[in-house]
């Protein structure tokens, strides 16, 4: 019976806050410390130079480390000073949580003022989540786990058209609360952007301050001509490739993982470990690409080494560190990441958006414009089409830029004949004389060696 007595107490009494996903079993047995309960032996005298906070109902370590390191993804950082806590997914109201040293007090600040806009979806974050960091607009909006974004009205991706709640930043971003998409990519009735009402394209969302449409590609990539479209996607982007013409060498490397015993490549959510730590300049917090060399690549027409092929692998952030090792979680992946593969510093790449301008025609002059090759097809394919992805040796020194359009053809085998028209490519990266590029209109098949030529 007063076992019975106690269980039903400490059901009543003790409210314990968890992490989003709990996967292992609370920690017993409780015990009552003070006025609350605990599984643990929380310390009870602490520095006077530290500050403590206790507890609430509802915390998590990630939702703290938010609040009082400005990075969820700090958290191991809070567990560590807190060795007490046995399992970071079991947290209990009114245990104490040391935070770090006592910072000057200051007075506080005004409350963040509310903000609500409409606009167009310009970028999602890199690996097809939802949480990080969005461009709606010209404007960042910060989507967390807690942030509310409502499908009903079409899928989140660049193109659609949203509604944004949340507290404005000093820096014009904006914290979301909730995010309500009212028109999908390329659907009719699409919002404005937040300067003023958008013009009305052709089933595109209003561009923002009156001037133009957006819209989103249309299958196959392709818009109607005129239109602002988002040329590509984010696995455009992120997960295709680029050409290091640098002959650059690894600083860091991956050099093993949490299961390294089970697994022989590792994906979105496995922990992996670093060749570089504290000495090396790694911080908890970093982002980084995950890459992978493919091989030496050679011009099709002169033979030339013109880099080394760099395959996107995916996306990682840095969750502690050590000496000279550091602890990481895959992000995101776009293909099987392998020991060795290299880490390069991560920066967001915006989705271009271009007015797609109307096709060339087979009774069109050949330009002065700058002309170049197809030197890499993704996974060297031979033949490809439209959607295919590709690199060119044209570059920003050759006036090319995220969004620049080209024609493709070959030569005629007949001497004197006109040039085969081939389709048309649109630029989403560049380097300084290459750019990956994607097929947005195909007529016949294309492939590595075929010219292009500059819109």
């Amino acid at each position: 019976m007063g076992r019975a007595t106690f269980a039903i107490l400490a059901v009543l009494c003790c409210t314990w806050a968890v992490a989003e996903q709990a996967v292992n079993p609370p920690p017993r047995p409780l015990h009552k410390v003070g006025d609350h309960w605990t599984p643990y032996t929380p310390p009870t005298d602490f520095p006077p130079d530290l500050q403590v906070y206790t507890i609430q109902k509802g915390d998590t370590l990630w939702a703290l480390a938010k609040r009082f390191m400005g990075n969820p993804y700090l958290w191991p950082q809070l567990w560590e000073k807190n060795k007490y806590i046995r399992d970071a997914h079991w947290i209990y109201p009114g245990d104490p949580l040391v935070i770090g040293p006592k910072t000057e007090e200051v007075a506080p600040s005004a409350p963040a003022p509310k903000v609500e806009f409409k606009g167009v979806v310009q970028s999602l974050p890199p690996g097809g989540g939802l949480v990080g960091d969005w461009k709606v607009s010209g404007r960042t909006v910060h989507v967390t786990p807690s942030t509310t974004v409502d499908q009903a009205g079409g899928t989140a991706a660049p193109g659609a058209s949203v509604e944004v709640e949340g507290a404005g930043e000093p820096d014009g971003s904006v914290n979301a609360d909730t995010v309500r998409v009212v028109a999908p990519a390329g659907g009719a009735g699409a919002a404005g952007g937040q300067g003023g009402t958008g013009g009305a394209g052709a089933g595109g969302a209003g561009a923002g301050a009156g001037a133009g449409a957006a819209g989103a590609a249309g299958p196959g990539g392709e818009g109607a001509a005129g239109t602002l479209v988002a040329i590509g996607s984010e696995d455009d982007v992120y997960c295709f490739a680029y050409l290091d013409d640098k002959d650059t060498k690894p600083t860091l490397t991956i050099t093993s993982a949490e299961q390294i015993e089970y697994q022989d490549n590792f994906a979105t959510g496995d922990i992996i470990y670093v060749s570089g730590g504290d000495a090396e300049g790694v911080k908890a917090g970093q982002e980084f690409f995950i890459v992978q060399p493919v091989r030496k690549l050679r011009h099709p027409a002169t033979n030339a080494v013109l880099g080394t092929v760099m395959r996107q692998l995916g996306h990682a952030r840095i969750l502690c560190t050590q000496d000279h090792n550091a602890t990481a979680e895959i992000l995101s992946s776009c293909d099987a990441i392998n020991v060795g593969a290299w880490l390069t510093p991560f920066e967001a790449i915006p989705i271009p958006m271009t007015v797609l301008t109307p096709p060339v025609t087979r009774c069109d002059p050949a330009s002065t414009k700058p002309k170049g090759y197809l030197v890499y097809s993704r996974d060297d394919d031979v033949y490809f089409g439209q959607d295919h992805l590709v690199l060119v040796d044209l570059g920003d020194a050759d006036q090319v830029s995220p969004g620049t359009q080209a024609i493709v053809f070959r030569e005629n085998p007949v001497a004197g004949a006109p040039r085969l028209l081939l389709g048309e490519i649109a630029v989403l990266t560049t380097g300084s004389h290459w750019a990956s590029a994607k097929v947005i209109r195909s007529s016949a098949p294309m492939q590595v060696g075929d010219r292009v030529e500059l819109k």
